[in-house]
Order: C-alpha cells, then sequence, then structure tokens
C-alpha cells in the first residue's frame, strides 16, 4: 500500500475518535514524541532539501508516529468502563421513590426506596407519564395523606451528561414549583440544590453534581469512591438510600395482594353488572309486549294476564339476585304497581335510560375501588404514626 494512502487510513481513523483536551494532552504524554528530534540536521543537502534516504526515513517515521498515537489512544481507553447513558430522579418527601426516565423524559419504571413509598405508589402507574407530572402525581397523593405539613420536597436529577442535569432542574423549578403555588401546597422545593465542595468533587472524579451528590452519600466504612465508580448506579442509589431491599420486596409484596383482592372485587362487581343489565334488557322486551296489550286488549286480557305474570316473576327474581343493583331501579316498590297501564311506560322509559347509562355505574365502580386503596393506604400510614 503506498505511503500516502496508509496515511490518509490512519488519518481518517484518528478523525473519527472524538476526544477532549484533557485526554488528548494526556496521549501526548504518553507517547512522549519529539517529532524534530528524529530529523537531524545532516539529513540536509547541500541544497537545503531532504535526501532522497531521509526522505523514505521520515515517511516511515511519520507513519509509525501515526500508529503509535493510534495504539496509544486505544490503549488509555480500553480499561475504561463503556458509557452507559443513565437518567434518574429521586423524590424526596417523606415517600422516597425513584424513577428511572427514558430519553424522551418519560418514565421508564419506579421504585419505592421506602415503606412509605411502597403505601404511596399502591394502585398507581407511572410508566409512560411524563417526568413533571409524575412528580406532581406523587405530591399531590402524598398531599392527600398528610405526608408533606411544611416539608421540603427534594428532588434530585441524576443524568451522566452534566448539561442535561442542569436544564431538567430548571424545569422541574418552574413548573413544580408552579404546582405547588395554583395548589396552595406548603412546601419548600429544592432541585439539584449542592454546596461548592460537591461541585469541585465531581469535576475532580470527572462526574455531573448530582452523581457525585449520591456518590458521597453511599459512602460507608467498607467503601470509597473509586469502588462506587465502579458500581451499577441503581445499586449505588439503593446504598445511599438505606434500602432494605428484602424488607421492601417482602412489604411490597403483601401490598400488592391488597390491590389484587380489591381488583378481582372491581372485576366481579362488573361482571355482575353486565349480568344484570343482559336480564333487565330480556324483561324490558317482555315489558314493552306488555304495555302494548294493556293498552291494545286492557288488563282483563288473557295473553296480557299470563304476560303479566311472567314478568313479576322475572322481576321478583331479578331483584332478589341483584337487589344492591335492582334497588336503584324499583326503590323497592311493590312489583306490582310498576306492571299498572299507567306505570309501566315510565318505567320502561327510565330502564332504558339506565342501561344507556351503563359508564356512570362503572364509574362509581372504579371510584369504590380508589376509596378502597385509599382505606387501605391510610390504613398503613397511621401504623406508621
Amino acid at each position: 500500500m503506498k505511503d500516502k494512502k496508509l496515511k490518509n487510513l490512519i488519518r481518517k481513523e484518528v478523525n473519527d475518535l472524538s476526544f477532549n483536551d484533557e485526554l488528548l494532552n494526556e496521549i501526548k504524554n504518553k507517547a512522549n514524541i519529539d517529532y524534530n528530534n528524529l530529523v537531524s540536521e545532516n539529513s540536509v543537502n547541500s541544497n537545503g532539501a531532504l535526501s532522497k534516504k531521509t526522505k523514505v526515513i521520515t515517511s516511515f517515521t511519520v507513519i509509525g508516529l501515526l500508529i503509535i498515537l493510534l495504539i496509544t489512544m486505544l490503549i488509555v481507553l480500553l480499561p475504561k468502563t463503556p458509557f452507559t447513558p443513565y437518567s434518574y430522579l429521586i423524590i424526596d418527601i417523606n415517600p422516597s421513590i425513584e424513577l428511572e426516565l427514558d430519553d424522551n423524559n418519560k418514565v421508564k419504571s419506579q421504585k419505592a426506596l421506602n415503606k412509605d413509598a411502597a403505601i404511596i405508589l399502591l394502585g398507581i402507574n407511572l410508566i409512560g407519564m411524563e417526568y413533571t407530572a409524575a412528580v406532581e402525581t406523587i405530591i399531590s397523593v402524598s398531599n392527600k395523606h398528610n405526608l408533606i405539613k411544611n416539608n421540603d420536597i427534594s428532588l434530585l436529577y441524576m443524568n451522566n451528561l452534566g448539561k442535561k442535569e442542569e436544564l431538567l432542574k430548571n424545569e422541574l423549578l418552574k413548573n413544580v414549583g408552579g404546582f405547588l403555588s395554583q395548589n396552595n401546597i406548603n412546601a419548600t422545593l429544592k432541585v439539584n440544590s449542592f454546596s461548592d465542595d460537591i461541585i469541585k468533587r465531581a469535576k475532580k472524579n470527572k462526574v455531573s453534581n448530582a452523581t457525585m451528590y449520591i456518590l458521597e452519600q453511599a459512602l460507608t466504612n467498607e467503601t470509597d469512591i473509586t469502588e462506587l465508580l465502579n458500581m451499577p448506579i441503581q445499586n449505588v442509589i439503593l446504598q445511599a438510600k438505606n434500602v432494605d431491599i428484602e424488607f421492601l420486596n417482602n412489604f411490597e409484596n403483601e401490598m400488592d395482594g391488597y390491590l389484587k383482592k380489591i381488583e378481582e372485587e372491581f372485576e366481579n362487581s362488573l361482571e355482575i353488572y353486565e349480568e344484570y343489565l343482559d336480564r333487565l334488557d330480556d324483561i324490558l322486551e317482555n315489558m314493552e309486549e306488555l304495555e302494548e296489550l294493556l293498552w291494545d286488549e286492557g288488563e282483563d286480557c288473557d295473553e296480557a294476564k299470563v304476560l303479566k305474570d311472567f314478568v313479576l316473576k322475572d322481576l321478583s327474581s331479578l331483584y332478589d339476585g341483584y337487589e344492591s343493583l335492582a334497588s336503584e331501579l324499583f326503590f323497592k316498590e311493590e312489583l306490582e304497581k310498576l306492571l299498572k297501564k299507567d306505570k309501566i311506560s315510565g318505567f320502561i322509559k327510565k330502564t332504558k335510560k339506565y342501561i344507556d347509562n351503563k359508564d356512570d355505574l362503572i364509574d362509581r365502580l372504579e371510584d369504590e375501588l380508589e376509596d378502597k386503596l385509599e382505606e387501605i393506604k391510610n390504613s398503613f400510614l397511621n401504623e406508621n404514626l
């Protein structure tokens, strides 16, 4: 391969690598190359030009230098851990909650870091939610359960791209601060608030300010910064927050058991309601037929008497089987009165409207589900007081 072509290929490979000034200086120091000394004065002929032999030597020297430079770069880079981007938002009120965010700043995962957080998150799914909306949801639920009470609300946004930390810090201060003001929540909001010492040590260790802050919280007599820097950031957070993983997992499983039971009750109620409406719809068809007979033939019509008796039994059975639902419709009136000529039209009209408003009852069932969840949350939170 010609020298020029080889040099161009090496130059292209070097240019494709992206290094900061500090790394380049490190590489130069490691290489310790002084090109000027490689070509001696004796290599210049009487005309002031390099001899043919010297040109050849110089060409190979340049190529060698480029190869050494490339190898040195690789040597410097290889021992280092591959860059893995991360983005975490930690909310500390009394509940302590960790949210992992995706590239679009939406919640990728949620994790309770203490018992109160496990209680608060019961029945709440923040996955896919925009990060400020997720924070506001957590604050709302915490406030509803009187967990703020003039406390600080501390938000720590961690990203190993320092510029993004600053950007989201400003957004959180603006959006969450506005939310607290609009909802008259009396609390002091702190977002990525660090001392000058933290900032200096972050620069020294080449990590973001928030990462340095959580690293120092995770320091113990058995670990130092170097060890922590080599740990997965998720483990560092758990250590910093003194999370008892086994206890918390067991407690969350207990809470999930309550949630599952309530959701099963909701599904059963919904299934019963669907059955009830199906039966009611069948009865309505017979009632509409009975209404026509009563108006056309009168109450003494044999066919009307038979159909009326059949509908009464059907209604009575429906009432007995679904009393909690049927009582809304019949108000526990005597069923016989509903089938009088002057009553039946109003009942049919009302019942059709009731069936059409199916969503209203589903909403009410969902409200009942939410009320039961709140009862469980209050019960566990009161135990912690």
